[in-house]
């Protein structure tokens, strides 16, 4: 825009002040390109075919691929894993690219979880009621810094629900923990 307007302005001293605005902005993008060069972050491949190159910090990459490890070796191909946020009370994102690497289907319908959605109490019934209607042997929780971070917001608030979470509490226990996420794993019923 600053271009744009530089070209078409009549008035010499507009266009020379729109220039050098131009002109810091393009040399910030250089300097800011030029230092990624000289110093590219440490990042490691994510594990899984279906990552396609996609890298992370080292940190995350390895522990993605112990979960992904655990959850192969837990569940046949085609049995469903739920990805879940560190709470569903206040939910500020989840994390639906590591139910692209496990390779497994949910075992509800709600692949995003978005809050205001996931967070109220027909949801997490319907839920915890697909949870116990499928074989879902595992849990993932998803316990990273920016998962539990509060928004500025009406999603930064609890809402009150926990029908989930104590689904969950009660019918999985951990088995590992790798990093950010944690896994649980069904429990077996008692007789």
């Amino acid at each position: 825009m600053l271009a744009l307007s530089g070209a078409t302005e009549a008035r010499r001293g507009v266009r020379v002040a729109l220039g050098v605005g131009l002109a810091v902005i393009a040399l910030h993008g250089v300097d800011r390109r030029a230092g990624q060069l000289l110093h590219p972050p440490a990042l490691a491949a994510l594990p899984g075919e279906v990552a396609d190159g996609v890298r992370a910090q080292p940190r995350d990459a390895r522990a993605l691929a112990q979960v992904i490890d655990v959850v192969r070796d837990r569940t046949p191909a085609g049995e469903p894993v739920l990805v879940a946020p560190p709470r569903f009370d206040r939910v500020r994102v989840g994390h639906p690219l590591l139910s692209v690497l496990l390779a497994r289907p949910n075992p509800t319908r709600y692949d995003v979880m978005a809050p205001g959605v996931v967070t109220t109490a027909a949801v997490q019934r319907e839920m915890a009621r697909d949870l116990r209607a499928t074989p879902t042997p595992v849990v993932v929780r998803w316990l990273a810094p920016v998962a539990l971070a509060r928004e500025p917001n009406r999603s930064g608030r609890s809402s009150g629900v926990s029908i989930l979470d104590a689904e969950i509490a009660a019918r999985y226990r951990l088995l590992a923990r790798f990093g950010d996420y944690a896994v649980l794993v069904l429990t077996p019923r008692r007789r």
